[in-house]
């Protein structure tokens, strides 16, 4: 409390500090990851629009040819059979496989 002027005790109003309990963790860090998620799809999705894009198209194939893809997709909750039923709709959609090949 400050000391000195009766007015400047009166006008000081205590502060409460909020303690973080295991739950408002956890409700953060449930966001978190869920905005991480998100941006894991949106790089992916990014990735797929530039492979139509002629000046971005080679950057996009290193990203799905690396490891960067598969990161991003388990971020994004794919596992190893969504990458490829991914990677096949990509070449059904008439980018070359040979794009692709490691």
């Amino acid at each position: 409390m400050i000391q000195g002027s009766p007015a400047l005790e009166r006008s000081v109003v205590p502060v409460r500090r909020a303690r973080m309990t295991s739950s408002m963790i956890s409700a953060s860090s449930q966001k978190v990851k869920s905005r991480i998620k998100s941006l894991a799809e949106a790089v992916i999705l990014q990735a797929i629009e530039d492979l139509f894009d002629p000046s971005e198209r080679i950057k996009s194939i290193d990203f799905f040819k690396g490891k960067n893809f598969s990161l991003c997709a388990e971020m994004a909750g794919l596992n190893a059979v969504g990458q490829i039923m991914i990677i096949r709709m990509l070449v059904n959609s008439g980018v070359k496989q040979s794009l692709f090949e490691k």
